[in-house]
């Protein structure tokens, strides 16, 4: 009996002993001694390097209407969340869950065959599905763009298809990239991820150097697109070959197994829309192009901290997944912490640098092209309540489960509300004001005291286990 308990645990050979990670060592690991995180530290670092550049080159090469329309193109495309809805998310939690009990060895997978065919039977069955998924992508992308750009120029709504077909193709190339992570490929799917933001960004600043305006956005997406794809094919060939010919000798229902995951992570991702996207938008429509612009530039640069701050965390998500496989509860949770007190503190520090960037911005004659400090410091506000809440939140999802959707529909209601609301009538700051109390008040709340739930019920049933082997015994 003692040997059946365990054998989960035995199985996992290739996770990694938590027990010797102290918060110094992640905070080491999280500035770079670990190549998973340094590797999505470096491509942080080129975010944050890229974003002084990108901003130089939209304020020189575009007019402040033309600001405005960049950004409303960068958040409407993420209405491609309506056509994905997490899924990618899903297949690399569960690929992790398989691979815990595989070994992937000269670039071919090894071990249990029940969960071999398991995992290759997943993967073949999410390349189909996502096949329908690029096409709905597109085609919400496109009737969105035919009614959020009516009185634009034709030109805008060309290019509006374009991006929309782009943002399709990347779809593929991320569920790709969320299968290697899934496999705990962290550091090779991040190098290729790396290289492919770089031809991205360079070929749309050719672009705008080029004078071709929005255009330059659309054919800088399509370029990194193709190239991620082509990097992550050749990155393992020979594990790609033994999934398209291995034969699966048992039969799974993964829409059954999935399905019922999936319909609560696509209303919380539909919901994420409105939480984190919405807002540019928005004030493009009631304030205008350049209110929309400072708002865009001003999130970008927020988002590239919070990435920054929480490098370390996903670096860790496969692990995550597979610690929670081979029922190691205990050590999953104290790294939990341990990456909550990281990914909290880096972000404080990444804050404070934020805040003196807009002065100086005018010391360098670009005044007015980031919101002012109280405005932004509503928004680092908010950013950090995600950041703190992140790593309770990969614990919660670790066991298959998607207990954000109630909390998820109840902030896409007040900030979805606030915006139609508030804004028009108060303005930006007032909106953060709600957005915040959403966040603080609702929303970290509520992850923090169901992950201590989860962990509680865990724990019990871990005694209920032990008592039981004791008897056998």
């Amino acid at each position: 009996m003692t040997k059946l308990i365990g054998r989960t645990s035995a199985e996992l050979t290739h996770t990694p002993n938590t027990n010797v990670l102290s918060i110094r060592n992640l905070f080491w690991d999280a500035l770079g001694r670990d190549r998973s995180v340094a590797w999505i530290n470096v491509t942080t670092l080129w975010s944050l390097a890229r974003g002084p550049v990108a901003a130089f080159m939209i304020i020189t090469c575009l007019s402040d209407g033309e600001q405005g329309l960049w950004y409303a193109f960068s958040n409407l495309g993420a209405f491609s969340v309506f056509a994905e809805l997490g899924f990618s998310v899903i297949i690399s939690q569960f690929v992790s869950h398989e691979f815990a009990k595989l070994e992937l060895r000269s670039g071919r997978l090894g071990g249990d065959d029940f969960h071999l065919d398991r995992l290759v039977s997943l993967v073949r069955c999410a390349i189909k599905m996502y096949g329908i998924v690029i096409l709905v992508a597109i085609f919400v992308l496109s009737m969105v763009g035919f009614f959020y750009f009516k009185g634009h120029p034709e030109t805008v709504f060309a290019a509006w298809v374009f991006f929309s077909m782009a943002s399709g193709f990347s779809l593929f190339a991320n569920l790709v990239q969320g299968i290697y992570r899934g496999m705990n490929q962290v550091e090779s799917a991040q190098r290729t991820i790396l290289v492919s933001s770089v031809v991205a960004t360079l070929t749309i600043w050719i672009g705008l150097l080029l004078d071709i305006g929005i255009w330059a956005l659309p054919i800088g997406s399509l370029s990194g697109g193709l190239v991620l794809l082509s990097l992550l094919s050749r990155m393992a060939p020979e594990l790609w070959l033994q999934l398209y010919h291995h034969e699966v000798s048992h039969q799974f229902s993964w829409a059954r197994e999935v399905g019922w995951l999936q319909g609560r992570y696509a209303v919380t991702f539909a919901c994420g829309y409105f939480t984190f996207n919405l807002m540019v938008p928005a004030v493009f429509k009631f304030e205008g192009a350049v209110p929309a612009g400072q708002l865009g530039l001003t999130l970008a640069l927020t988002v590239a901290v919070q990435s920054f701050a929480l490098a370390s965390l996903n670096a860790w998500v496969p692990k995550v997944n597979m610690l929670i496989a081979a029922n190691r509860e205990q050590e999953c949770w104290e790294l939990i912490k341990k990456l909550t007190v990281v990914g909290s503190a880096l972000f404080l520090v990444g804050a404070g640098f934020l805040l003196i960037t807009p002065l100086i911005l005018q010391r360098l004659g670009y005044g007015g092209r980031l919101l002012d400090v109280p405005v932004l410091s509503l928004i680092i506000l908010y950013h950090l309540a995600t950041t703190f809440a992140s790593a309770a939140s990969t614990f919660l999802r670790a066991h298959k489960r998607e207990p954000h959707m109630p909390i998820a529909i109840v902030q896409a209601a007040i900030i979805g509300t606030s915006m139609f609301t508030i804004l028009p009538r108060f303005g930006l700051f007032w909106l953060l004001i709600a957005v915040n109390i959403s966040f603080w008040i609702i929303a970290v709340p509520a992850i923090i005291w169901m992950a201590f739930n989860c962990k509680s019920k865990l724990q019990s049933v871990a005694v209920g286990n032990e008592a039981f082997v004791k008897m056998a015994d």
